[in-house]
């Protein structure tokens, strides 16, 4: 499916229980929290299929970097 490009059909293959168990989701503002929820003490950086272009999602960024520096000890 991913060959072909038909990743609306996949949804259909992947139950929400697996779905949590592999990605982490939710709004900006919630996602710096809920990765460092998932991986504290198991990982030392993630990476994000997100691009970084300066100008562009910045409010994005901003709540990423916020959220996860809130959960530093």
């Amino acid at each position: 499916m991913a060959r072909k490009h038909q990743w609306n059909a996949m949804v259909d293959f992947i139950p929400d229980e697996m779905e949590r168990e592999v990605a982490v989701s939710g709004v900006w503002d919630e996602l710096g929290p809920a990765l460092a929820a998932k991986y504290s003490g198991l990982v030392d950086r993630v990476i994000l299929y997100q691009d970084f272009r300066p100008g562009v999602q910045d409010e994005f960024w901003r709540a990423m970097v916020a959220g996860l520096r809130d959960t530093r000890a």
